[in-house]
């Protein structure tokens, strides 16, 4: 396998969401796209990322899946800038080869893990709601929720939303339509009936946010009882999903 992305800091970018998921992943190659998979039942969240064909200088597809430490490969991109040359290969003996140009040159070992989780293709949700946002509403959010609560409450309406947050002492509510400044376009799906309400835990937004930038296009979607899906796309091709299981008030 033969791996060769065009920027290398979204590859760091990218390992450094998986990192914060699990500490391995799966990498995952078809003809046409490579596949970035991780999974923690834990946290309850999912990441499926992918990088097309067309977003690598060079890409040699391998029919197995290859297991990796994501702290491992971010040791050895940790000199990488935007104009360095990343490429990952792996060898027949299960080590993988990564080799760094600008600004040296080097090559680093990696082991290949011997376990892997194979990769899911997530079906089509029952998606309700959606948010169309800047990273910006991650960023900003993180600052105001993280030390106020363990989850927040997404409410959905036909030209608003609403996310609130509350512990025993504190709460706060944003109120999101299409005049806010990081909001691109909210509303409800064909069908769907307002309020769309959904409970996640908190611990996907800080995930998240390290994957983006301020100016990063982000979707939200999700319906009642049904997992939250965040997705954006990477200026450099990498095409990321994460699906952040929802949590089930009490009667």
């Amino acid at each position: 396998m033969i791996i060769q992305p065009k920027n290398p800091v979204s590859l760091k970018n990218l390992l450094t969401l998986l990192k914060s998921v699990n500490e391995t992943f799966t990498i995952a190659t078809t003809d046409a796209e490579a596949v970035f998979y991780t999974i923690d039942p834990a946290k309850a969240v999912l990441v499926y990322a992918t990088l097309p064909k067309a977003a690598m200088l060079d890409y040699e597809p391998e029919k197995q899946l290859i297991g990796f430490s994501a702290k491992d490969l971010l040791k050895a991109l940790n000199n990488a800038k935007p104009d360095s040359i990343v490429r990952i290969e792996t060898t027949s003996d299960g080590t993988g080869i990564i080799t760094l140009n600008k600004p040296f040159k080097a090559k680093y070992s990696v082991r290949e893990i011997a376990e892997v989780e194979k990769p899911v293709e997530v079906g089509e949700l029952p998606v309700e709601a959606y948010i169309e946002s800047y990273g910006a509403l991650f960023i900003e959010l993180i600052k105001t929720a993280k030390t106020l609560t363990s989850e927040i409450t997404l409410y959905g309406y036909t030209d608003k939303a609403i996310i609130k947050g509350e512990n025993l002492s504190s709460q706060f509510e944003i109120t999101l339509d299409n005049e806010h400044d990081w909001v691109k376009d909210v509303g409800l799906y064909e069908g769907a009936n307002e309020p769309v309400k959904g409970i996640y835990g908190m611990a996907f937004l800080n995930i998240i946010a390290r994957g983006l930038t301020r100016s990063h296009e982000v979707t939200w979607e999700w319906g009642s009882y049904c997992p939250l899906h965040i997705s954006y796309t990477d200026p450099d091709g990498f095409e990321v999903n994460v699906y952040v299981a929802p949590r089930v008030e009490d009667e």
